[in-house]
């Protein structure tokens, strides 16, 4: 069974202890299913007021795929500027999320989690 966890909690190659939870339970279910996980993390210009902003800083230089524990992470970028799209938050995400859905093979998925 091929099955896709999806998660904005997951550890990252520069905040490694993020949402461990989540690791370990993906590390659980890949110890049964073939499985990779999409994470969404927010993206904002690298411009210097954002730059004060050490959360910020990090997701820039976050991977487009990677691997955690043996499994393999595909990171979708969608953009966000810190205390100005709050509302548009959700729509933002999922068309980050969308867009990375459409370059995987949906079809090789039985489950997304």
């Amino acid at each position: 069974m091929n099955v896709l966890l999806y998660s904005s909690v997951f550890p990252t190659p520069l905040d490694p202890n993020h949402g461990i939870f989540t690791a370990q339970l993906a590390r659980a279910l890949a110890a049964r299913v073939a499985l990779e996980v999409l994470c969404p993390v927010p993206w904002c210009p690298d411009l210097p007021r954002f730059r004060r902003h050490p959360r910020w800083r990090l997701m820039l230089d976050v991977p487009e795929r990677g691997e955690w524990g043996g499994v393999t992470v595909h990171y979708a970028k969608y953009p966000l500027i810190p205390k100005i799209a709050g509302a548009l938050h959700p729509l933002l995400q999922a068309l980050g999320v969308w867009q990375r859905l459409r370059r995987l093979d949906r079809r090789r998925y039985d489950v997304i989690h």
